[in-house]
Protein backbone atom coordinates (compact mmCIF):
# COMPACT_ATOMS: atom_id res chain seq x y z
CA UNK A 1 0.00 0.00 0.00
CA UNK A 2 0.94 3.48 -0.34
CA UNK A 3 0.80 6.13 2.16
CA UNK A 4 1.47 9.96 2.54
CA UNK A 5 2.89 11.23 6.08
CA UNK A 6 4.34 14.36 6.97
CA UNK A 7 7.21 13.00 5.64
CA UNK A 8 6.73 12.25 2.31
CA UNK A 9 5.13 9.07 0.56
CA UNK A 10 5.62 5.66 1.61
CA UNK A 11 5.37 1.72 0.68
CA UNK A 12 4.65 -0.41 2.79
CA UNK A 13 2.88 -4.03 2.66
CA UNK A 14 -0.70 -5.32 3.69
CA UNK A 15 -1.53 -6.77 5.31
CA UNK A 16 0.87 -5.95 8.27
CA UNK A 17 0.82 -2.78 8.03
CA UNK A 18 -0.13 -2.42 11.35
CA UNK A 19 2.85 -4.05 12.59
CA UNK A 20 5.01 -1.21 13.38
CA UNK A 21 8.14 -3.13 12.43
CA UNK A 22 7.31 -4.14 9.17
CA UNK A 23 9.55 -2.55 6.53
CA UNK A 24 8.37 0.37 4.74
CA UNK A 25 10.07 2.50 1.43
CA UNK A 26 10.58 6.00 1.22
CA UNK A 27 9.69 6.91 -2.11
CA UNK A 28 9.83 10.47 -2.19
CA UNK A 29 8.64 14.03 -0.68
CA UNK A 30 5.02 14.44 -2.01
CA UNK A 31 0.92 14.10 -1.92
CA UNK A 32 -1.61 11.62 -3.03
CA UNK A 33 -0.01 9.05 -4.06
CA UNK A 34 -1.78 7.27 -6.64
CA UNK A 35 -1.30 3.56 -8.10
CA UNK A 36 -0.96 2.97 -11.97
CA UNK A 37 -3.84 0.17 -13.37
CA UNK A 38 -0.49 -2.66 -13.31
CA UNK A 39 0.79 -1.70 -9.90
CA UNK A 40 4.39 -1.16 -11.69
CA UNK A 41 4.67 2.56 -11.35
CA UNK A 42 3.31 4.86 -8.36
CA UNK A 43 2.40 8.31 -8.98
CA UNK A 44 2.12 11.52 -6.44
CA UNK A 45 1.73 15.25 -6.52
CA UNK A 46 4.62 17.32 -5.33
CA UNK A 47 3.33 20.14 -2.46
CA UNK A 48 5.02 22.88 -4.97
CA UNK A 49 2.79 25.11 -6.49
CA UNK A 50 2.82 24.48 -9.48
CA UNK A 51 2.69 21.14 -8.49
CA UNK A 52 4.63 18.64 -10.68
CA UNK A 53 3.18 14.82 -10.94
CA UNK A 54 5.97 12.38 -10.45
CA UNK A 55 6.04 8.82 -11.33
CA UNK A 56 8.78 5.88 -10.01
CA UNK A 57 8.56 2.48 -10.94
CA UNK A 58 8.24 -0.33 -8.34
CA UNK A 59 8.93 -3.83 -8.46
CA UNK A 60 8.62 -6.93 -5.57
CA UNK A 61 11.79 -8.41 -5.80
CA UNK A 62 13.59 -10.94 -3.41
CA UNK A 63 10.34 -10.18 -0.61
CA UNK A 64 11.27 -6.66 -0.78
CA UNK A 65 10.66 -3.61 -3.12
CA UNK A 66 12.68 -2.18 -5.41
CA UNK A 67 11.79 1.49 -5.74
CA UNK A 68 13.33 3.07 -8.64
CA UNK A 69 14.17 7.49 -8.92
CA UNK A 70 11.27 9.88 -9.13
CA UNK A 71 11.05 11.36 -12.00
CA UNK A 72 8.69 14.65 -13.22
CA UNK A 73 5.89 13.70 -15.93
CA UNK A 74 4.47 17.38 -16.25
CA UNK A 75 3.57 20.52 -14.11
CA UNK A 76 0.01 21.40 -12.91
CA UNK A 77 -1.60 23.99 -11.30
CA UNK A 78 -3.81 21.55 -8.79
CA UNK A 79 -6.51 22.85 -6.55
CA UNK A 80 -4.91 24.94 -3.56
CA UNK A 81 -7.81 22.96 -1.38
CA UNK A 82 -5.87 19.80 -1.16
CA UNK A 83 -8.38 16.87 -1.93
CA UNK A 84 -7.47 13.60 -2.89
CA UNK A 85 -7.58 11.90 -5.84
CA UNK A 86 -6.92 15.51 -7.80
CA UNK A 87 -5.51 13.33 -10.67
CA UNK A 88 -5.97 10.16 -11.95
CA UNK A 89 -4.54 7.97 -15.00
CA UNK A 90 -5.83 5.59 -17.41
CA UNK A 91 -4.14 1.67 -16.50
CA UNK A 92 -1.13 1.62 -19.09
CA UNK A 93 -0.09 5.38 -17.39
CA UNK A 94 -0.53 6.97 -20.73
CA UNK A 95 -3.09 9.40 -20.34
CA UNK A 96 -4.28 11.88 -17.21
CA UNK A 97 -7.31 13.81 -15.86
CA UNK A 98 -6.24 16.52 -13.68
CA UNK A 99 -8.68 18.49 -11.53
CA UNK A 100 -7.00 21.87 -11.88
CA UNK A 101 -7.12 24.77 -10.14
CA UNK A 102 -9.23 27.94 -11.75
CA UNK A 103 -8.19 31.03 -12.04
CA UNK A 104 -10.40 33.68 -9.99
CA UNK A 105 -10.21 37.03 -11.17
CA UNK A 106 -12.38 39.98 -9.91
CA UNK A 107 -14.57 39.86 -13.13
CA UNK A 108 -15.43 36.01 -12.67
CA UNK A 109 -15.95 36.53 -9.07
CA UNK A 110 -18.91 39.23 -9.70
CA UNK A 111 -22.86 37.63 -10.00
CA UNK A 112 -25.27 40.45 -10.75
CA UNK A 113 -28.52 39.41 -10.00
CA UNK A 114 -31.48 41.28 -10.47
CA UNK A 115 -34.56 40.53 -8.78
CA UNK A 116 -38.40 41.74 -10.28
CA UNK A 117 -37.08 42.06 -13.44
CA UNK A 118 -40.53 41.75 -15.50
CA UNK A 119 -41.27 44.52 -13.61
CA UNK A 120 -37.76 46.17 -14.74
CA UNK A 121 -38.73 45.52 -18.77
CA UNK A 122 -42.42 47.43 -18.29
CA UNK A 123 -41.23 50.71 -17.06
CA UNK A 124 -39.38 51.52 -20.61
Amino acid sequence: MAYESRSGIWLQAFPGAQNAKAPRWYVGNGIQPYWRGDGKELYYATGTRPARIMAVDVEAKDGGLRVGNPHALFSVALDPDGKRNDFVSTRDGKTFLVLVAQERTPEAARLGVIYNWPTAVEKR
